[in-house]
């Protein structure tokens, strides 16, 4: 108990800790949007844009020069493009590292297909775009080393009021993802961000940004663990705990949770979804009191060597008194010679099996068998020899019948058999003829071969008013027709 107080206060511990770092994660990481889309106004209100043609070289320089400056001082971001109204960029500043530079007009692609330029485009002016976080493609293909990216676009408008393209500014997810990185370093669990399909784009290596590559096998958190997941989508945030892992959780979803006023937070278009985990293994918490399990081991050991002597002593009481127990139930019940059911056992058996056979409609047959010239044995050989034949005598009976069959020793050579759910004449006569040829065998006693014969008297239950009484009665009177047959047979009773 004190074990489990203690690994369950530190396991608290633990989930309050990685719970209060999962919230500043997810902080960080909107915040870091935030900025992104008030940068985005600020370069969407600059001045050039009020001329009619905002493209003229010198407008068209001025706004590269400062469109380099800007990313130069925010290094987080890569990217800021002015596209067309048919998705060609006409202006491009790109920063790789620390190095600035301004793409040139025969480097300029066409982002025409791209889904961020399919939707922003139709954006009212007052919108802001915020694309999911993926990974960048140049010239059609996707980039290497992998550069992961948010994209994010507002319309620009013309001195007259009208459309004339996007601003695009692509926002480095690398950044975004370093926080991450740190506070996995220093967490006692495995730290995850999925996308609103559960796709990783962090926390497996292995697995992440599979949702880009159509010829790669498909990893999603929700294949992997549904329940978890779709326990998940219940609350913004949550612990989940199941037998080896617990489960913080953190839904990131852009409408509710930036720190945008109210005009920009209601035209946000496409608001993607993330959902941070953090994947506690309660395995990890547990080896951290490995000694303390080990200390309260040895004063469990301790205390229990101290008891040993008095529950040893109980014990071997208890048992010499069970054991005298079981011998006398064993006299009560069991034939001490042959280890067959006594008389009185059988005769409930039977009782039993009669009122058994009447509730399932069946049929029961009641078997008498007595040793025929069994007498000699004990006069010639002593009666340790016609004890030895009578063990013999179960044996081979037994070995005759099934398994479901009951047999007793009711007699000095006197056997009876109970034979359940049994209603073909003749296996019962086989039965019968079994056990008169197995006995017919002779016997080698104490060196001395002797022969037996056996009578067999049978009786079945004919209807449901059958007593055990008339069934004895009548496996009796069979065995008396048996043996004035001539003995070392078997009768049926009429």
């Amino acid at each position: 108990m004190f074990y489990q107080s203690q690994l369950q206060t530190r396991i608290n511990n633990v989930i309050q800790h990685e719970k209060n770092e999962l919230k500043q994660a997810k902080k960080a990481f909107l915040q870091q949007l935030n900025h992104a889309s008030r940068d985005l106004l600020i370069l969407r209100n600059n001045h050039h844009f009020k001329d009619h043609d905002i493209l003229s070289s010198v407008n068209r320089a001025q706004l590269e020069q400062d469109y380099a400056n800007f990313i130069s001082i925010k290094n987080f971001y890569t990217q800021i493009r002015i596209l067309d109204l048919t998705g060609k960029e006409l202006l491009r500043v790109h920063r790789d590292k620390h190095n600035v530079a301004i793409v040139s007009a025969e480097q300029l692609q066409d982002k025409s297909h791209r889904y961020y330029f399919k939707q922003a485009i139709k954006m009212n002016p007052s919108a802001i775009f915020i694309s999911p976080l993926d990974l960048n493609f140049e010239n059609g293909e996707i980039e290497r080393p992998f550069k992961p990216m948010i994209r994010l676009a507002s319309v620009l408008m013309g001195p007259k009021g009208t459309k004339i393209g996007l601003l695009i500014v692509n926002l480095e997810g690398a950044h975004l993802l370093s926080q991450l990185d740190n506070i996995s370093k220093n967490s006692s669990g495995n730290i995850m961000l999925l996308n609103k399909d559960s796709y990783w784009l962090f926390g497996d290596t292995n697995k992440q940004w599979s949702f880009m590559f159509a010829n790669k096998p498909q990893h999603r958190f929700k294949d992997q663990q549904p329940h978890i997941w779709q326990s998940m989508q219940t609350q913004a945030n949550g612990i989940i705990e199941n037998e080896n892992n617990v489960y913080i959780y953190e839904h990131l979803t852009l409408l509710n949770d930036m720190l945008l006023p109210n005009n920009i937070a209601n035209s946000l278009i496409n608001r993607p979804e993330w959902t941070l985990i953090n994947k506690v293994p309660l395995a990890k918490i547990e080896s951290e009191f490995s000694s303390l399990k080990k200390l309260i081991i040895a004063l469990y050991l301790g205390i229990m060597t101290l008891m040993i002597f008095v529950i040893y002593t109980f014990a071997i009481h208890t048992i010499k008194r069970r054991k005298y127990q079981a011998k006398v139930e064993n006299y009560a019940y069991f034939d001490s010679l042959t280890g067959l059911y006594n008389r009185r056992i059988f005769l409930e058996q039977l009782d039993l099996e009669i009122i058994k056979a009447t509730q399932l409609s069946c049929p029961l047959v009641l078997m008498y068998l007595d040793l025929d010239y069994f007498k000699p044995i004990n006069d010639e050989l002593g009666h340790g020899a016609g004890d030895e034949v009578l063990k013999e005598v179960a044996i081979r009976i037994k070995s005759c019948l099934r398994q479901q069959d009951i047999i007793a020793r009711i007699g000095g050579d006197e056997f009876a058999a109970i034979l359940p759910q049994l209603n073909d004449k003749k296996a019962i006569a086989d039965i019968a003829e079994r056990i008169i040829t197995s006995i017919n065998t002779p016997f080698t006693i104490f060196d001395q071969q002797c022969s037996l014969g056996i009578s067999i008297g049978i009786a079945t239950s004919a209807s449901e008013t059958q007593t055990s009484i008339k069934l004895k009665t009548q496996a009796d009177q069979a065995l008396y027709e048996a043996k004035n047959s001539g003995r070392n047979c078997y009768r049926f009773s009429k």
